[in-house]
């Protein structure tokens, strides 16, 4: 394994040019790097159509303020790093103050290795032999890599003990025991399954018991708003871990929890488990979407919208470009499926820029119109007769869920402000999903 730094890989993808092979390389930024951009900026119009931006300035504030409320809250954060799957943003999170990166597979967490990420938290279990010996040599290579991830049962147990057996990995890997709840996703169901998996783990030559972890997120998107629920849920991992508090060993012991809905849920129930705890004990929240935010699904139900935590701003637009008008109060736009996110709610329609003769965007018009379907490749925008719009018109989406937009774009403009007339790109954000 080849040692690099975060901040080395950085720097090396900003000498990277742009080739015809990048979704968003058109005649005017073809052949440049997101370090030239920085130098000498291009305006928007000069990219093609459709195209995914960031506004830098509004994930700038994210990082810093998501920062600043765990600070302020004495929790640890490591972002969901799926979100982007940007070793440039990572770099970003990780200068700001946070912890680590969260990762959910196997994929991502060799993504994240080798970018140069030193602490990892696997929100998952792995258990294939060849990623476990992989993860375990790791480690060797790399005394100060440090990846935790979590087990829900003795079976897993049982099988990790199984593909680490006679290899000659001597130091033990760090696991959480994961709680699920009811009908939710992965993770021990009951206080006397999680107890035994715990127990399992504390005699493992291989394993070291170092937290209890879970996702109430699964609670919203099972039943809806429903905080009360959400605090039972993180109470069973409470109780948990001060069952089990003799089986851990020396070092750091940590309570997880907390997607970008429910972290301020996470802080008011953990933190007192934390700070009350007979061994130093640290809360680690997992929140990934706050870095972009968005207009739909996590404008509605973020922390704020109860008046329980930060502010965050969407820095996230799709830009797209009406193809036809083929009948009253409808337009086709060049973007679809496999550039928008839908999973969670269409892309919301905002602005409007009639290109001018030189293709230079002209004013930012507010536009009220409706996305009522998407295609591969088009989506259809309603609109009231009354509107004027043209083919040729550049219209501003705004997006929902940014965890299903990122994974569209290997390349994504960074530009300074979404609403300007003709905004400027000063760089690239390149994922790897």
């Amino acid at each position: 394994m080849v040692l690099i730094t975060l901040a080395e890989f950085v720097a090396a993808e900003d000498r990277q040019p742009l080739a015809w092979s990048d979704k968003m390389a058109g005649p005017a930024i073809s052949g440049r790097t997101s370090a030239s951009l920085g130098a000498s900026p291009v305006a928007m119009s000069g990219l093609p159509t459709p195209m995914m931006t960031i506004e830098k300035p509004s994930l700038d504030r994210n990082i810093a303020t998501m920062q600043e409320w765990c600070d302020v809250h004495d929790v640890l954060l490591a972002p969901h790093g799926k979100t982007t799957m940007a070793p440039r943003l990572w770099r970003d999170q990780i200068d700001a103050g946070s912890w680590g990166i969260t990762v959910a597979n196997e994929a991502q967490l060799r993504v994240a290795v080798g970018s140069g990420v030193r602490r990892v938290h696997l929100a998952n279990t792995l258990l294939s032999p060849q990623g476990l010996r992989w993860l375990a040599e790791a480690r060797v290579t790399d005394p100060e890599l440090v990846v935790h991830f979590w087990v829900d049962s003795i079976a897993s147990v049982r099988l990790i003990n199984e593909a680490l057996s006679g290899t000659p990995f001597k130091s033990k890997i760090p696991v959480l025991v994961e709680v699920g709840p009811p009908k939710g996703r992965a993770g021990a169901r009951t206080f006397e399954q999680a107890v035994g998996v715990a127990s399992a783990v504390s005699a493992s030559r291989h394993l070291q018991l170092v937290g209890v972890a879970g996702y109430e997120g699964v609670i919203h998107e099972a039943s809806g708003n429903k905080t009360a629920e959400v605090d039972r849920y993180l109470a069973s991992i409470v109780a948990v871990h001060k069952k089990i508090s003799t089986l851990y060993s020396e070092g750091d012991v940590f309570l997880s929890a907390g997607g970008s809905a429910y972290f301020d849920r996470v802080v008011a129930i953990l933190g007192p488990a934390a700070r009350g705890s007979a061994i130093p004990t640290r809360v680690l929240v997992r929140a990934g979407a706050y870095i972009a935010h968005d207009d739909g699904l996590y404008a509605r139900i973020t922390p704020s919208q109860r008046g329980a935590g930060p502010v965050f701003t969407a820095a996230l637009h799709a830009w797209t470009r009406v193809v036809s008008t083929p009948e009253r109060g409808v337009a086709i736009l060049d973007a679809g499926r496999r550039d928008l996110p839908c999973d969670q709610g269409m892309p919301l329609p905002q602005q409007l820029r009639r290109p001018n003769l030189d293709g230079s965007f002209g004013e930012a018009i507010q536009l009220e119109a409706t996305l009522t379907q998407l295609n591969d490749q088009h989506a259809f925008l309603e609109y009231s007769p009354g509107t004027d719009i043209r083919p040729g018109d550049v219209v501003r989406l705004g997006i929902s869920h940014p965890c299903t937009a990122f994974d569209k774009w290997r390349t994504i403009p960074l530009i300074e402000n979404a609403g300007a007339n003709d905004p400027s790109v000063h760089g690239f954000v390149s994922t790897y999903f």
